[in-house]
């Protein structure tokens, strides 16, 4: 069964894009990780996955970047509570690819090792509800992460569906759909195949680019407008002064 977790403080080091040693103090607060393109915001989520999911000795495809060229070695610390309960969880992966699992009861100076190595590994994947890779040489795959898999998608439209889809239906969240709601789905879904492509690009003739187009001729009509505005202004400047010299004379 899926696991309430709650995560109290997370620290990474040399995990992927992640160069610099990283901590963060969730206190079961929500955070909003954002920054710029390649500055390691995905790698905070893979580090969380390496750390609930994975066999740090692990030597498919996937687990070739864990540990970035600045680094001898990952270190990914997670302290969180499951179903309330406070563990911390250690996993090491050196450049060699050598790893290792602690998994403690408790938090802090009062924790207490329960398990390390496979048993450890094994051991949380069992606490939070998910299950080991189903499959070897396999890149990530949603459907092995339990509840987790639609709070820890990864990035990228191919990988996000299949994801979304596995977390509703653990969520539970298909059978709480309506029957009124689905039709709406099915229109929209219609609605929208003579608009976008299968890739999401604008169809050419269709209503969407269609509003596309009128939006871009009005705004070159508005920079027209604003154009001749200034030339009016400047005009009738001109006028003013013009006067005031027939004034004055």
């Amino acid at each position: 069964m899926p696991a309430s977790i709650n995560l109290r403080r997370m620290s990474v080091t040399g995990w992927k894009a992640i160069r610099e040693p990283l901590e963060i103090e969730f206190d079961g607060e929500s955070w909003l990780i954002h920054g710029e393109n390649e500055v390691g915001k995905s790698s905070i989520f893979s580090a969380l996955r390496f750390a609930l999911f994975e066999n740090p000795d692990a030597r498919g495809v996937w687990s070739a970047n864990w540990v970035n060229n600045q680094s001898p070695e990952a270190v990914v610390e997670v302290e969180l509570l499951i179903d309330g309960d406070p563990f911390t969880i250690i996993k090491t992966r050196s450049a060699a690819g050598n790893g290792n699992t602690r998994l403690f009861e408790g938090i802090g100076a009062a924790r207490i090792e329960r398990s390390t190595g496979r048993e450890g590994v094994n051991e949380i994947l069992d606490l939070v509800g998910a299950r080991p890779r189903s499959r070897r040489g396999d890149d990530e795959i949603p459907s092995d992460w339990g509840i987790l898999a639609w709070l820890l998608a990864p990035q990228g439209m191919d990988s996000v569906s299949p994801a979304r889809q596995q977390g509703t239906q653990t969520l539970g969240l298909e059978r709480a759909v309506t029957e009124e709601m689905l039709d709406v789905q099915e229109i929209l879904e219609d609605s929208l195949v003579g608009e976008l492509t299968p890739k999401g690009q604008e169809k050419a003739g269709s209503t969407l680019l269609a509003a596309f187009d009128e939006v871009a001729e009005a705004e070159q009509r508005v920079e027209e407008i604003d154009r001749r505005r200034v030339e009016y202004t400047e005009v009738l400047q001109d006028a003013r002064r013009k006067e005031d010299v027939i004034v004055k004379t």
